[in-house]
C-alpha cells in the first residue's frame, strides 16, 4: 500500500514538473492562485469562528480515529456484545 502511495507520488511530482517547465503560463497561473489562496487564509484566520472550526475539527478527527479503532478491535478479537 505505502510502495502504491509513493509511486503515485512519484508519478504526480514528475507530472507537476514537466508541466511547470513545458508551459510556463500553467506555472504562473498556479502561482496566482497559490498568492490568492494565501490571502484567503489570512482572512479566514482573523474571522472569530477560526478557532471554533480548528477545535472541532481536532474533535471529529478524534472521534474518527476512536471509532476506526473500536471497529477494528472489535472485528479482529471477534467481540460481541
Amino acid at each position: 500500500m505505502l510502495l502504491i502511495a509513493f509511486i503515485v507520488y512519484i508519478i504526480g511530482y514528475s507530472y507537476f514538473k514537466y508541466t511547470s517547465n513545458k508551459h510556463p503560463e500553467i506555472k504562473k497561473n498556479r502561482e496566482e492562485y497559490l498568492e490568492k489562496l494565501e490571502k484567503h487564509r489570512e482572512m479566514y484566520k482573523k474571522a472569530s469562528f477560526y478557532k471554533f472550526m480548528r477545535i472541532s475539527s481536532y474533535i471529529m478527527l478524534g472521534c474518527i480515529v476512536f471509532l476506526g479503532a473500536f471497529i477494528i478491535i472489535v472485528v479482529v478479537f471477534d467481540i460481541t456484545f
